[in-house]
């Protein structure tokens, strides 16, 4: 037993390199909150304060319904609450890279537990390749689409488990359900299906095993039957929703109600077309999940798009969006998508439970991704450059899904094995003359990790750590604890450093007010050479180069910082 963890372990881990060596170098290389990162750590900050956040992250949702909406609740916050608080931007990407670290160890032990050794190097090394398709700062940053996609990937694993029979996986799958869909709206579809189908397969296998009285009682006795989960279950429900339920009945609306008139009230939204190129490009040949994210998206005159949608953080998904799929990417998806379809059909014939839910976890997984794109309002294209990140696993789960099925079905006929049952693992076994081959295996799995982890591209941020360092240290000599600061910017490559001072100077003790409030100093964060307030004392002046939201690839600004204390008032 002891070896069989610590096999698991090692997969696992080595499934996580690419996050554990991205986390490793943006500690090095002095990683710091930016733009949106930097209002999630100042939110995280705030949760051990009397005005703890009830909602998540600000939702282009607020478009459509003309008043501001959040992400449905801050579960995100709570998870970097402590590290935002007790040891900055360090302790936040350590964190970030622990907490996806563990969703990859869970998705490869349950691998191991529906499919045995071969499936769990299979999903190991998938997971490792999945990774080269994701953005280098999405593996262990903050920012909320990110934060959301391994613990998907660890959804998907946990309800496949759940419909074949491990009820003990309920409270499990819930907890991920209500953290992923408390990180981003485009989580909320994906999440409900996959708990549907973890919920009923869940039921399925217990109608189905009742029919043995005998064996039925015997679990019960020996498991607790499945009061014990349902109930740990609603505690976890409690708790996660505790906040959004009270920020919902204290106003009017409420944050939920304003998600809920959003969702009726889309208008003209993307269509179906956007939908099928998006699905294509996930799972056609080449899937987006071996592919290497894009920073950057032309339109078809020339012209730069799509910078700051996703591109800001080294990856955005506009050009599936945009693209017209090439004819074989389209018929490759279209066979891929057959075959998802065939296996599954042939799982049923054969009464492998677990490749059925398996496959229709595919299946739901690629109806949400077109269903998510698809349903887009028009005027919020641009934020499918980062909300369709989980397009990576999509395509990884679909591809998995049907290698495995198809050889675990050819197998079974060729052994005169078709017929199982689903409580069991499928395994391919081997003759005693190869028995070698997981050695063979993990070594063949640590050099593909170790590849992917090598080609990592740099964060597309890091750039600015330095000069940002900068800025942070002059700060942190010219404002004492316990002041008050109104904090201002001026022009647009200031904008997004504004987020990262406030959450620098409120972990020093500084309280940071808005405008009409007394304070105490006033300093500017300013796209200019010299300060725009009188009187000022220049803190800092640095120069970003080719920042990722600046317009154009070469630009480069000079950002001023500046200290001025009121007049007697």
């Amino acid at each position: 037993m002891a070896e069989r963890h610590a096999l698991t372990a090692f997969a696992g881990l080595v499934a996580a390199l690419p996050v554990i060596v991205a986390g490793a170098r943006a500690v090095a290389n002095g990683w710091l909150p930016v733009a949106d990162q930097g209002t999630i750590a100042t939110h995280a900050y705030d949760v051990f304060t009397s005005h703890t956040p009830l909602v998540g992250q600000y939702s282009m949702a607020s478009g459509v319904v003309g008043r501001l909406t959040f992400s449905p609740g801050p579960m995100l916050y709570w998870l970097l609450a402590l590290p935002a608080r007790f040891d900055g931007p360090v302790a936040l990407t350590l964190t970030m890279t622990a907490f996806n670290t563990a969703a990859i160890l869970g998705s490869v032990a349950l691998a191991r537990r529906r499919g045995g050794r071969v499936l769990m190097f299979a999903a190991a090394a998938a997971i490792a390749l999945m990774s080269h398709s994701l953005g280098t700062e999405a593996l262990h940053g903050i920012l909320n689409p990110a934060a959301g996609l391994f613990p998907l990937m660890l959804l998907s694993f946990t309800c496949w488990s759940l419909a074949c029979g491990d009820r003990w996986l309920l409270p499990l799958a819930v907890l991920l359900a209500s953290f992923v869909v408390q990180c981003h709206l485009a989580y909320v579809a994906p999440a409900a299906g996959l708990l549907g189908v973890g919920v009923i397969g869940l039921l399925i296998s217990r109608a189905r095993r009742g029919g043995d009285r005998a064996a039925t009682a015997r679990g019960e006795q020996r498991n607790g039957g499945l009061w014990r989960p349902v109930l740990t279950t609603l505690l976890v429900v409690l708790i996660c929703w505790s906040a959004p339920l009270v920020e919902e009945f204290t106003h009017s609306p409420g944050n939920l109600s304003a998600l809920a008139s959003a969702a009726r009230a889309r208008g003209r939204t993307e269509g179906a077309s956007v939908g099928w190129r998006v699905l294509v490009r996930a799972v056609g040949v080449p899937p987006r999940w071996l592919r290497a994210p894009e920073s950057e998206v032309y339109d078809h005159s020339g012209h730069q798009v799509g910078v700051v949608s996703g591109g800001d953080y080294g990856d955005t998904r506009l050009r599936d969006v945009w693209a017209v799929p090439s004819a074989p990417s389209t018929i490759s998806a279209v066979l891929v998508l057959c075959a998802l379809a065939l296996t599954t059909l042939a799982a049923i014939r054969a009464r492998r439970g677990d490749l059925v839910t398996g496959g229709l976890i595919g299946v739901l997984l690629c109806g949400t991704l077109a269903w998510v794109a698809s349903a887009t309002p028009v005027g919020g294209v641009h934020s499918l450059g980062y909300t369709l990140w989980w397009g990576s696993l999509v395509g990884m789960w679909v591809w998995l899904l049907v290698l495995w099925s198809s050889a675990v079905l050819v197998h079974g006929w060729a052994t005169g094995r078709g017929r199982s049952s689903s409580s069991e693992p499928p395994s391919l076994p081997t003759r005693a003359a190869v028995r070698w081959w997981p050695l063979a295996a993990t070594g063949a799995l640590t050099l593909c990790a170790l590849a992917v982890a090598a080609a990592e591209r740099p964060d597309a941020h890091q750039p600015e750590f330095r000069p940002l360092r900068t800025i942070t240290a002059r700060l942190d000599h010219a404002v004492r604890p316990s002041e008050t600061v109104l904090l201002t910017q001026r022009g647009f490559a200031a904008l997004p450093l504004e987020p990262l001072i406030s959450y620098w100077l409120q972990r020093r003790g500084v309280h940071v007010v808005g405008y009409h409030r007394p304070y105490d100093l006033q300093v500017e964060v300013a796209e200019a050479q010299k300060p725009t307030i009188t009187q000022a004392t220049v803190l800092a002046r640095v120069t970003l180069q080719a920042a990722p939201w600046l317009p154009g690839a070469d630009a480069s600004r000079v950002i001023t910082v500046s200290a001025a204390r009121p007049g007697r008032r």
